[in-house]
């Protein structure tokens, strides 16, 4: 099986494609490629929101059979405080490149009758987030686009996951003005376990909305 893990640099991506090479083939994704290496992983520099970038993705990547949505941006504080550059950051990276990339490959999907989109969304789709009016509203769109889109493919043999994890120790939070508990929050390999959960189910089975909580959560402002 062949599998495209976007924001596969870092965080959540690079734990997804460290465990999906173990038995398949990954092509891993992010900006940041000449700081990450991982045997059986092929790595491409793709910013998402460079549409250059995109543009040579689809030319070197033909449709995979899985698609891991997990490039992520955040900016955290009272949305005031929140620059309009950093706004559009968040609503390219979390919310337009996502459902543009899917328009790309969707139809050799559909056409083939085959194939597993993941959405790595979060908790605060379903929540008030103060300290977090963009994030939130980016991460509630990425949800309605993946709930609506699983019904329109459902007949096509398309899988659409949605995976929604809570607080998790990666680099989304460099930007926050709060700071988390490392022992109490998730880790990425924790997520990764979801989407392992999903990727193995076989072909009449689709799980379609999971949420990766911790017991407990600490923030500290």
């Amino acid at each position: 099986m062949r599998v495209l893990v976007l924001g596969a640099t870092s965080g959540i991506g690079l734990a997804c494609a460290k465990a999906l090479s173990k038995e398949h083939d990954v092509i891993g994704a992010g900006r940041d490629t000449d700081k990450v290496s991982l045997e059986g992983v092929s790595f491409i520099r793709c910013d998402v929101n460079d549409r250059s970038d995109v543009k040579r993705l689809y030319t070197e990547v033909s449709c995979p059979d899985v698609i891991i949505f997990s490039q992520g941006c955040a900016y955290y504080g009272l949305h005031e405080n929140i620059s309009s550059d950093q706004c559009e950051e968040m609503v390219l990276t979390d919310l337009l490149s996502p459902i543009e990339i899917t328009n790309h490959y969707l139809p050799f999907m559909k056409q083939r009758k085959s194939g597993h989109l993941i959405y790595i969304s979060s908790v605060t789709a379903d929540s008030v987030n103060p300290h977090g009016a963009c994030y939130g509203a980016c991460k509630a769109g990425i949800r309605s686009f993946a709930k609506s889109l699983f019904e329109e493919v459902r007949k096509t043999d398309v899988k659409v996951t949605l995976i929604s994890p809570d607080l998790t120790d990666t680099d989304l939070y460099r930007n926050a003005d709060f700071s988390v508990d490392k022992d109490l929050v998730l880790k990425s390999e924790d997520v990764t376990e979801a989407v392992l959960f999903a990727v193995n189910k076989p072909s009449n089975v689709d799980i379609f909305d999971v949420v990766v909580r911790p017991m407990r959560n600490a923030i500290r402002k």
